[in-house]
């Protein structure tokens, strides 16, 4: 199992490579902006950066769900379910490589995005004074809004995960039920898109949602808990109809 997860983590060292060489572009820019206070190169270092972090965050997921369509229909990647490994090890390392990434990834944009705010205030007051201001307005719910944004960030994982673990099941069913058949590959994203939109339709009449802050807290965690058990599900039945219907 851990030298699929190796194997996997080695597939992926390209495009991980090129979105660092796209933060370092967008983080050189946004330190040239701020240290010598040049306003174009500031706002386009922030904006790439902000948009960046969304951007790679989704492409790392895509690419995963890329990776297993190559595997599934290409002789060369066939080789890797000749192995001595079921379905359940290999979307499993798959699973792992690609929870990884993204809670890696989404760590470092976090810490990234609080150094340079750090390097803002530091650099310009007025900043960390509104920033100051702000936290002794909070007061005591200063700890509590910290814990609900935290959360957030966390839901956003979590749900980035049960989708990336949708496409799995949807290139399965593409390459296994649906093999052969035409606009399988349109039936497929049919099948995909109809999935997260019941699952967001149901979460959003059944999960209330509050703008109280302890509720808040209390919605992320259950939001959290649900993608965790439906990415879970969603990898059990993939790995199932791999082993049962896959012919490779």
């Amino acid at each position: 199992m851990f030298n699929l997860i190796k194997y996997e983590l080695r597939k992926t060292l390209g495009l991980k490579f090129i979105i660092l060489i796209m933060f370092a572009i967008f983080q050189v820019t946004y330190l040239i902006g701020l240290y010598g206070e040049l306003d174009t190169p500031l706002v386009f270092g922030t904006m790439g950066l902000t948009f960046g972090s969304f951007v790679a965050i989704i492409l790392i997921g895509v690419y995963s769900i890329r990776l297993l369509r190559k595997d599934l229909n290409t002789k060369q990647s066939y080789m890797l379910f000749m192995t001595p490994n079921n379905s359940y090890k290999i979307l499993g390392a798959k699973v792992i490589e690609n929870g990884i990434s993204i809670i890696v990834a989404s760590l470092f944009v976090i810490l990234l995005g609080i150094l340079d705010i750090s390097l803002l205030t530091t650099k310009y007051s007025e900043f960390g004074d509104l920033i100051a201001f702000i936290n002794q307005a909070l007061g005591d719910l200063q700890q509590i809004n910290t814990a609900s944004i935290v959360s957030t960030v966390c839901v956003m994982i979590a749900e980035w995960l049960y989708i990336v673990g949708t496409g799995f099941f949807a290139i399965v069913i593409i390459a296994t039920l649906l093999n052969g058949r035409k606009h399988n590959g349109i039936a497929g994203l049919g099948i995909f898109f109809l999935i997260t939109f019941i699952v967001r339709f149901v979460i959003n009449k059944t999960v209330s949602r509050s703008y109280d802050i302890n509720i808040s807290l209390a919605h992320n965690l259950t939001l959290i808990a649900i993608y965790i058990v439906l990415a879970i599900v969603m990898y059990f039945v993939t790995a199932w109809i791999m082993d049962n219907k896959l012919s490779v």
